[in-house]
């Protein structure tokens, strides 16, 4: 079976990107895959559940699963490789949302969008997190294309419901 080598620029405490890809892992190693996350950087409570790309050491029949999201030196590295490549994209907000505010974001998300771009032909697969997603990638080449939703722990989320707050959601979504 595959070795499946999750690949994240930086693994943070509790982001959607960083929470999909440790519950990937999880469903992939339950499938019977070997699976380990690879990142650039990491937040230290996240210490002893990732690696550096930098040790990556593949096999013939490895698989590389960038999970996307922003541009990076991670992105630039996996340009680099020969591995199977899927590239699961999460999304890049638009900079113009962010521009006037966060040039730092607005390099990193045009940094994105160009290495989203360059990917495509080398990507075997392209996910989105949404048909907006895949939308997305089909735009910029991406041969084969599917939607994977973002893998939440429903479970782990505990906590007690705001009745008032869902009341007040219902009535703003028409629900």
């Amino acid at each position: 079976m595959a070795t499946v080598n999750l690949l994240l620029p930086h693994f943070d405490r509790a982001d959607a990107t960083s929470t999909h890809t440790a519950n990937a892992r999880e469903v992939l190693r339950a499938a019977g895959h070997d699976c380990d996350i690879y990142v650039d950087t990491h937040h230290a409570d996240r210490a002893g559940q990732c690696r550096s790309y930098k040790a990556l050491a593949t096999g013939p029949d490895d698989v590389l699963v960038y999970q996307f999201a922003i541009g990076s030196v991670l992105g630039d590295w996996v340009k680099t490789r020969s591995e199977r490549l899927v590239v699961n994209y999460h999304n890049i907000t638009p900079v113009e949302f962010f521009a006037q505010w966060e040039p730092d974001f607005t390099y990193a998300a045009t940094w994105g969008r160009r290495q989203l771009a360059e990917l495509a032909p080398q990507a075997a697969l392209g996910l989105g997190v949404s048909a907006f997603n895949e939308l997305e990638l089909v735009g910029l080449g991406y041969g084969v294309t599917g939607v994977a939703p973002v893998l939440v722990d429903v479970a782990g989320l505990g906590g007690v419901v705001d009745e008032g707050a869902v009341e007040r959601f219902e009535g703003w979504a028409g629900g």
